[in-house]
């Protein structure tokens, strides 16, 4: 980071309400980058229904920002804050799972809408895995991501212990 900030002609402070303020202004800018981007694919993409290479690249920007803070927060320890022992871990997960099914469940009736109703049991089966592959995912970046959060703060507060 320090070296990112030489390059671009910042000064690196020691006091520390300074930089957290430094710090402030780069998510805004980083913040106000997204909205701009998800402005972008919701007026080329929806509004206008201009082709994906017009609009694509913005998505692309939104995906890997919000992956690059679920990571950071993460690895920072502070992905989910509640969750401070396995225990707690096992719990949160069947919390999550439950509102993951919901929301594997909206996504396929979405689709179902928006495709039509199955007409073979092919079709059928698709839609089912569909559902199932949603699920998953969005289990499984949970499960991991809060995962790492739990070991960065044990971590943490085995090194405070000494």
């Amino acid at each position: 980071m320090n070296k990112l900030k030489q390059w671009l002609g910042i000064e690196t402070v020691a006091d520390e309400r300074t930089q957290l303020k430094e710090l402030r202004s780069f998510h805004n800018a980083g913040l106000f980058i997204v909205v701009l981007a998800i402005l972008d694919v919701i007026v080329r993409g929806f509004i206008l229904d201009r082709p994906a290479s017009h609009w694509g690249a913005s998505l692309v920007y939104v995906i890997v920002y919000v992956f690059y803070a679920l990571a950071k927060m993460a690895l920072e320890g502070i992905y989910d804050t509640e969750v401070d022992d396995e225990r707690s871990l096992k719990k949160k997960m069947k919390q999550h799972f439950w509102t993951h099914l919901t929301g594997g469940l909206f996504f396929a009736i979405v689709m179902l809408f928006l495709r039509g109703m199955p007409e073979t049991l092919r079709d059928w089966l698709r839609v089912l895995v569909t559902f199932v592959v949603v699920i998953a995912f969005l289990q499984l970046y949970e499960w991991v991501f809060t995962k790492i959060s739990l070991r960065r703060t044990q971590k943490e507060l085995d090194q405070s212990d000494f």
